[in-house]
């Protein structure tokens, strides 16, 4: 869950004007209909050319097997790539870092936890810190020696077989893909390591084998990672081998040769089938479009009905086609601009307090809900009910400015992954991820600090307005709580005690 940035409003369109006649002008309906018959002969014809240079091929067969082959090896660097996207972006994320830097192993192995839930195919989520211990749960729960030393030598940039693979365990044999981790400053903090299974590239390699082809894929030891026979010996084959980018892995691909001349023959009929089938249909298509474009005007105008009623249709306004309704659409666009505008302004008054700019009730019962999932689910979720003391004496104005005051500090001083929203007047709830509460308090004396320094610079408030504020704490017990409303109950209780509280104004609940 990300804080509420005061930035992130709605998209304000201008008002512009709808273009003229002469702005934008469209096909007509004749000249549409004669464009459209030149495109599909020119489809047709450029199929024809296509497949006769496909039965060139055939005479060719090395020539079509790399073909083959790169498509093969393209399909598994695609899927690689993917993953290898997917454990870049867990290495960025705050939480990541946090664990990291704090040396968080109970949170570790929850976010281990939560980080295979987002990738089903990993068997371990693990982090390597600089100093050599491991966070998290790696393939096995323990990384084997080999394991160990390999990505030992990735994180300092040695030549090791990119991605290695690791068999010492039959039952946990895998690959690991990894990515640095950096601190807020761009250095290197550790790295991240996620394992994933050999049989999902095993069930990838026998799906792209066809039933002429024997397929196989080694790792930069030489060794099968898998491998895929349909072919006995008894044929004519062609192989060839490519080197997966961006790994240490080739692919061989061995293929039946094709009967070359009953295959060009064919080919060749089928050419002049698609020819004949183009000229069919390019005749067909021409009575057909003649008779659907005239609607067109009709649908546009029923269109811009539905646009003035506030009943937009899902796909949008279509393309103009003809010369009659280009001018038509602009108009339509604009009030579908105008009614976009008018509820995304809507929303936002709905969700967000007006004075501070950060989330307001509403949005915050929505958040909170999500946040008490997320504890349940074994993360540490830290609530604090803060309240501004001292606002008695001052004039509306003045209360605004404070309560403006402690809302920027909260929201510019708070943590990426924290949570700040303001329930009523001079009432803010601070929801902080990942923190213990033997932490929470001193947390929350220096955002008190920062609240009253901020005062002392504003040049609109005097020394004798200045405000604290109390604040009560406590964290979700996801097995314990029944409800999210016990959880914000707790913490409530432990505000009204820090207001009663002569000598403390931060307490745990």
């Amino acid at each position: 869950m990300h804080q509420a940035s005061e930035h992130n409003g709605p998209i304000v369109y201008s008002a512009e004007q709808p273009p003229t006649s002469t702005q934008r002008r469209g096909l007509s309906v004749k000249l549409m209909a004669y464009v459209g018959v030149a495109v599909i002969v020119a489809l047709f014809l450029a199929i024809i050319a296509a497949n006769l240079l496909l039965a060139r091929n055939h005479f060719q067969p090395s020539e079509a097997v790399a073909q083959h082959l790169s498509d093969k090896a393209e399909s598994i660097h695609g899927q690689l790539l993917l993953l290898r996207q997917i454990v870049g972006n867990v290495a960025v994320q705050p939480t990541t870092q946090d664990i990291l830097e704090y040396n968080d192993t109970s949170g570790a192995q929850a976010w281990a936890l939560q980080m295979r839930r987002f990738l089903p195919q990993a068997i371990g989520v693990a982090l390597l810190a600089e100093n050599g211990q491991v966070l998290g749960e790696p393939a096995g729960h323990q990384l084997g020696p080999q394991c160990f030393s390999d990505l030992v030598r990735i994180s300092q940039g040695g030549g090791v077989p990119v991605p290695p693979v690791h068999r010492q365990d039959p039952r946990n044999e895998h690959y690991d893909l990894t990515a640095p981790v950096l601190d807020e400053a761009e250095n290197p903090i550790g790295t991240l390591i996620v394992s994933f299974r050999l049989d999902t590239l095993r069930e990838l390699v026998k799906n792209s084998a066809n039933a002429n082809q024997n397929l196989t894929l080694r790792d930069g030891h030489g060794e099968i990672i898998a491998r895929q026979i349909n072919l006995d010996g008894e044929h004519n084959t062609h192989s060839s081998t490519l080197a997966i980018d961006g790994t240490n892995w080739q692919l061989s691909l061995t293929e039946k040769a094709p009967a070359s001349l009953p295959s060009f023959f064919s080919l060749v009929t089928f050419n002049i089938s698609a020819l004949l089938l183009a000229v069919g249909v390019v005749i067909f298509l021409l009575r057909f479009a003649m008779r659907r474009l005239s609607t067109d005007f009709e649908n546009v105008k029923g269109l811009l009905n539905r646009l003035t009623e506030d009943t937009l249709p899902d796909n949008g306004l279509p393309t103009p086609l003809l010369r009659e309704t280009a001018e038509i659409l602009p108009t339509i666009g604009l009030i579908h601009r105008k009614l976009d505008k008018k509820r995304q302004l809507l929303e936002r008054h709905q969700l967000t307090d007006s004075l501070t700019g950060l989330p307001n009730q509403r949005q915050f019962d929505i958040d909170f809900t999500r946040a008490y999932d997320f504890a349940r689910r074994g993360a540490d979720v830290c609530t604090a009910a803060l309240h501004l003391s001292g606002l008695d004496p001052l004039t509306p104005e003045q209360r605004e400015q404070a309560i403006k005051v402690l809302g920027r500090t909260l929201r510019d001083n708070a943590r990426k992954v924290d949570y700040v929203a303001q329930l009523e007047d001079g009432q803010f709830v601070l929801l902080m991820f990942g923190m213990k509460a033997d932490s929470a308090t001193s947390r929350l004396e220096r955002l008190h600090a920062l609240f009253l320094h901020q005062q002392k610079q504003h040049p609109a408030i005097e020394d004798e307005h200045i405000c604290g504020f109390c604040c009560g704490y406590t964290l979700i017990h996801g097995h314990r709580d029944n409800n999210a409303a016990e959880v914000l109950e707790r913490a409530r209780g432990a505000l009204a005690e820090a207001e009663a509280s002569a000598c403390q104004q931060i307490i745990k609940g």
